[in-house]
């Protein structure tokens, strides 16, 4: 009695963490604005399907039409980047950095964040190889975070503020005094130029090449947390 009971609760957690970031992204499609596919959202869309085709996710998106599953399955698959392996998390930060570097209001909109929505399209931009590999590692982080919810319950994996802190701390150490006191105000303020604004994406994307192997696996998956893709207002 007890162990049926034991497997019950199991079935019902493990239900649980897969339907709630589904139920989560489902509120976000209704009341975000729509927008024209990319060439990005069809490539994704191709590398995400062999995930969401899995047996226990159709129960939960067989109620949506196939465009919303598709939509719902993007959302997912870049809200999980903090999942993602050193090598992957690697790869996010190069790309990143790439299309930073291939365009200034890219890099500028890196920095000061919002609506993500750009930086597929720019990824685009990098050409087909990049393209590839970018939405192979988001079809791995929707895999690794729903085989997780699996496992344990849809706890995500844990990220330290500690982590960023050593991170911004030690990447402002490689500059020079002056660099650094303007760096460690500059990346406190919310009006920054445009100019600066790239300049401090760029100093931290270099700065964080140079971290120690552990520390700058956290740090990227510390600032991928904090990166949260942002929802749609009501």
């Amino acid at each position: 009695m007890i162990a049926e009971g034991s497997r019950s609760a199991g079935r019902w957690f493990r239900a649980s963490a897969l339907l709630v970031p589904l139920a989560l992204a489902c509120y976000w499609l209704w009341t975000r604005p729509g927008r024209t596919l990319s060439r990005f959202d069809d490539e994704l869309d191709r590398a995400l399907l062999p995930v969401m085709s899995q047996s226990d996710l159709r129960g939960p998106v067989g109620a949506l039409t196939s465009s919303q599953a598709r939509l719902v399955a993007r959302d997912l698959a870049q809200r999980s980047i903090p999942y993602l392996g050193a090598r992957d998390l690697e790869l996010w930060a190069a790309t990143r950095a790439r299309v930073a570097r291939h365009s200034p209001p890219a890099c500028t909109h890196l920095w000061k964040g919002g609506d993500e929505a750009f930086l597929g399209p720019a990824v685009a931009e990098l050409g087909p190889e990049a393209l590839e590999a970018y939405v192979q590692m988001l079809a791995r982080a929707l895999a690794l975070r729903l085989e997780q919810a699996r496992a344990e319950h849809g706890l995500a994996p844990r990220s330290s503020s500690t982590a960023l802190e050593r991170g911004f701390a030690t990447i402002a150490e490689q500059l020079s005094p002056e660099e650094r006191s303007r760096f460690e105000a500059d990346v406190k303020r919310r009006d920054v130029s445009d100019a600066r604004a790239c300049e401090l994406f760029l100093a931290l994307a270099d700065g964080a090449e140079k971290l120690e192997p552990g520390l700058r696996t956290d740090f990227y998956r510390a600032l991928a947390d904090a990166l949260e893709v942002p929802r749609g207002k009501p």
